[in-house]
């Protein structure tokens, strides 16, 4: 390993490629482990490499290189958990991270804390105010929300009044 190493530092492609074939079944088997779709796995291990083929030559190895590689590879598969657990958590809400993100940036963090807790509350009241809510945020017109959520707008103007108003009582601290 050390021989191909050295030999891919000094520009050898075939060297490289063997280096690369190397850990990729060695990845292979690590994910297998741990990621059950064979197709995020696969997206792993390319990520992995990718990263691995950028950084191998500027990296000085202290614990060496396999060591470093699996290192990276663990970090990806790390990413990945992140992800799936972002888009769930996004799905349960209705909220995407990102645009949590963009509204701490420009709002008062403490208003954006009690907002993000008004809206999970809303979450646990009723569903479908918090998805109209979000439809309404997101820039969909009412009857684009009506078909997608299969009611008419007299009902969707109630929805969204009482979710407004529930969404109002709670951030004035009042109760739900």
């Amino acid at each position: 390993m050390e021989r191909y190493l050295d030999r891919a530092i000094n520009g050898d492609k075939a060297a490289e490629a063997e280096l690369i074939k190397f850990l990729a079944v060695r990845f292979r088997l690590f994910v297998r482990h741990w990621v059950e779709d064979k197709a995020a796995g696969e997206d792993i291990i390319q990520d992995a490499i990718v990263t691995v083929l950028e950084k191998y030559k500027k990296e000085r190895f202290e614990i060496g290189f396999e060591a470093w590689a699996y290192g990276i590879l663990r970090m990806k598969v790390r990413q990945y958990f992140q992800a799936a657990k972002a888009e769930k958590r996004k799905f349960a809400t209705g909220f995407s991270e990102g645009q949590t993100e963009i509204a701490a940036t420009s709002l008062d963090p403490a208003l954006v804390e009690r907002l993000l807790a008004c809206l999970g509350r809303l979450v646990q009241v009723n569903r479908r105010y918090a998805r109209i809510l979000n439809l309404v945020y997101q820039g969909y017109r009412v009857r684009e929300i009506c078909e997608k959520l299969r009611m008419n707008q007299g009902n969707f103007y109630v929805a969204l009044h009482r979710a407004r108003a529930m969404l109002k009582a709670c951030l004035e601290n009042r109760e739900t």
